[in-house]
């Protein structure tokens, strides 16, 4: 299985972190002041799993 963690994509000031962010907030996959991880599993071009964990301070 390979395996890669993206955490720079060559796009002025991360756009793409924010489009994602807003993305799950508006969908009610993460509150507003989330803080924890979000791992999404797609299966033949579709969401097959939907796994989050949040980190309670």
């Amino acid at each position: 299985m390979r395996r890669q963690v993206v955490t720079d994509i060559r796009v002025p000031n991360s756009i793409w972190k924010k489009k994602v962010s807003d993305t799950l907030y508006e969908l009610n996959i993460i509150p507003g002041n989330f803080s924890g991880k979000v791992v999404i599993s797609f299966k033949d071009g579709g969401i097959s799993y939907i796994e989050k964990t949040e980190t309670l301070k």
